[in-house]
């Protein structure tokens, strides 16, 4: 964990949390379908990865889904700072890394749907979508529907427009179980100002000024709803950790049960913000009952 993030981290009562879910992720699998990942990170251990061979790059069409561009590119470090966050929540939860996004944050919905179904297939519990578009499409909503019939949790970010509708795949949370769309509050417990909101959201996390790992051994502070959802899907390795029988239904049923309250911070979306704020701790005590 970063120091940086002390705050953040207290208010999702991660210490705590990761005190009850003592494997912190191991036996997980988290993918990541993002822009790519720089693999010699200093902050990554030996095992931070699955095997390569379950590695692909839809970008370059090639096997090594590796970071690529220059800081001037609006995407570039992106999928290295996502998955610096669920190894700040998971820590013992391995990455499947799959390069759906070029340096731009621009991607293909045809490219995104193979990587889903690669995901499920090389055994992912969780699939984190730190990316959207306003077009639902029908080939995306089939490869939910797989990930739904293969028990994989997906973990969408809900766009960062300020809208009151989801940016596509979050918006998939209306209809299947198995996706959770986070938008964003600030550790005030105030809807961050870029935040999509909608009767459909699931819940939030913190998604202003999160510190993360940054290619080339570097860290740096991103905000989004981008680093809200990487949140959830590392509070679900933690949880699938205690609990590997876990449905993606029941996955949903705990966090918007654990989760914490800010409706009278936000009263001017009332009911637009989902059950509140992601409590590690809270979701983890509740899953640790469940056995």
């Amino acid at each position: 964990m970063l120091p940086e993030n002390s705050s953040a981290w207290n208010l999702l009562q991660l210490k705590e949390g990761h005190q009850k879910a003592t494997a912190l992720g191991k036996g997980v699998v988290v993918a990541v379908l993002d822009t790519g990942v720089d693999f010699e990170h200093v902050a990554w251990n030996s095992m931070a990865f699955v095997s390569p061979q379950l590695f692909h790059d839809y970008v370059d069409m090639d096997q090594y889904p590796k970071e690529t561009g220059d800081p001037t590119q609006v995407g570039y470090g992106h999928g290295t700072g996502v998955t610096g966050v669920i190894l700040q929540i998971a820590p013992q939860a391995r990455i499947l890394p799959l390069r759906v996004l070029d340096a731009n944050g621009q991607g293909d919905t045809i490219h995104l749907a193979s990587a889903i179904y690669a995901a499920v297939d090389g055994g992912a519990n969780v699939i984190n979508l730190s990316l959207g578009t306003n077009q639902r499409s029908t080939i995306l909503e089939t490869a939910i529907k797989y990930a739904q019939g293969k028990n994989v949790t997906i973990v969408a970010s809900a766009g960062n427009d300020g809208v009151g509708t989801l940016l596509y795949p979050a918006a998939f949370s209306k209809d299947y179980k198995n996706v959770i769309s986070v938008g964003s509050v600030s550790t005030a417990l105030k809807k961050s100002t870029f935040s999509n909101y909608s009767p459909y959201l699931t819940l939030t996390g913190l998604g202003e000024n999160i510190s993360t790992t940054f290619p080339k051994d570097r860290k740096t502070t991103w905000s989004g709803t981008s680093f809200s959802a990487p949140e959830v899907s590392g509070a679900i390795a933690l949880a699938l950790s205690v609990n590997v029988n876990l449905t993606p239904d029941k996955i949903l049923k705990h966090l918007s049960d654990t989760s914490t309250s800010y409706a009278a911070i936000n009263s001017d979306q009332k009911n637009l913000l989902g059950s509140g704020l992601l409590n590690v701790n809270k979701f983890i005590d509740a899953v640790g009952k469940d056995l």
